[in-house]
């Protein structure tokens, strides 16, 4: 189904998500109709991360029709579907396959595909290595956990093996911080401060609204990740 592979370094910056009314005047001119936002956001960044993919299940048409509006070279950072994460807490094969069947009409403007973990999610290693097994090759993936037990040499590797991104998400002190995850290293790193908006008054981060700006940390991590020897090196920013 899928058979791309990525290899060449990258370091793309975007947002979450793209439809904000607060935005009209600041960042969308105010005349600038709302159908026409997408292809207003994507002249000028080169990559979004899509939050609905989470709580709904997308359309196979609509996930064409995404690809059909963006240009050679976009790329849509997708999260997982919660009934992977949250519902069975990645032990079922079922949810994932229907996910990565709906999220291939994207084609080859399709992503990272971030499984976003709850924060009771635990790591055990028999779960984890049985998920990356389901994962087919040829995508990018990336993991943001949420738990402290995922922060360690034994996790780190795991992900490591199977070319699976570390997630490093900026999001105060609510969950384990970008400087956990910064103490070991890994193949491929995707840094992602948490919903911060820089063009509006407030941002959304695990269930409380606060004002944040992208972390120092992340683009240090980014940096010495960048230039780090590894097999593959991906990051995306998504503020």
């Amino acid at each position: 189904m899928f058979r791309r592979m990525f290899t060449a370094e990258e370091i793309r910056i975007g947002t979450s998500g793209w439809s904000y009314g607060h935005w009209r005047g600041r960042f969308y001119p105010r005349e600038l109709p709302a159908r026409q936002w997408l292809a207003y956001y994507q002249r000028r960044f080169s990559t979004v991360e899509l939050n609905a993919s989470f709580y709904r299940r997308i359309r196979p048409s609509t996930w064409a029709r995404w690809r059909q509006q963006s240009p050679p070279g976009f790329l849509w950072a997708v999260k997982a579907h919660r009934e992977i994460t949250h519902q069975t807490r990645l032990q079922r094969r079922t949810p994932l396959r229907r996910f990565l069947q709906s999220v291939a009409a994207l084609g080859d403007r399709l992503g990272a595909i971030l499984f976003q973990l709850p924060p009771s999610l635990s790591f055990d290693a028999r779960v984890v290595k049985r998920f990356l097994g389901w994962l087919p090759p040829g995508l990018r993936y990336a993991v943001e956990p949420r738990h402290r037990s995922w922060f360690a040499k034994q996790p780190l590797a795991l992900l490591r093996r199977h070319g699976v991104a570390l997630c490093m998400a900026d999001c105060g002190r609510r969950f384990p911080s970008a400087r956990a995850s910064t103490a070991a290293s890994s193949s491929t790193v995707r840094a992602t401060p948490r919903h911060s908006s820089p063009y509006g008054p407030g941002a959304w981060c695990g269930g409380r609204s606060r004002r944040s700006s992208i972390s120092t940390t992340i683009f240090k991590a980014m940096r010495s990740r960048m230039h780090a020897p590894c097999a593959s090196r991906f990051a995306g920013c998504c503020a």
